[in-house]
């Protein structure tokens, strides 16, 4: 029986979760870089002055996909380094043969169901919330002996 660590297990859903919501996330933003990125269009420099408080659409365009670019280049640094902790806390579980680590693969790493996912490690699906919290638990220690519990608390 693994010992209940409330702040590592507290940690580990975090981090867990914060994988699941960046990986849920990511396609809308490139969704909308590839928008902005349609309709950007190439400036006419005419050398024209604009009338006042009229703006320049074009370069208003580039701003807002530049800053499109600069926040999905930040989320993919963000996910990066989540997917990695949780590799690392997976791969953790799997040398010490715990067959939790393969639930959580299945179930925040790859956006499985719970109960798909405990379905795919030979359970009942009925079963995959209270393997989510199990899995959880056993992250936990992982994360303890990793070092990444204030990472994500």
């Amino acid at each position: 029986m693994v010992e209940f660590d409330a702040e590592a297990y507290n940690a580990a859903s975090n981090m867990f979760e914060m994988a699941k919501t960046i990986r849920r996330s990511l396609p809308a933003l490139v969704e909308q870089i590839a928008d902005s990125y349609s309709v950007l269009g190439s400036p006419a420099p005419d050398g024209m002055p604009k009338a006042k408080g009229g703006g320049n659409a074009t370069e208003d365009r580039m701003v807002r996909h530049s800053d499109l670019m600069m926040r999905m280049e930040a989320k993919r640094d963000e996910y990066r380094q989540v997917v990695d902790d949780c590799e690392s806390v997976v791969e953790d579980m799997e040398s010490r043969f715990d067959d939790n680590a393969a639930f959580l693969r299945y179930h925040f790493m790859q956006g499985m169901s719970q109960a798909k996912a405990a379905k795919r490690c030979g359970y009942v699906k009925e079963y995959g919330k209270e393997k989510a919290e199990i899995a959880l638990v056993h992250a936990a220690r992982s994360m303890r002996s990793l070092g990444l519990v204030m990472k994500y608390s």
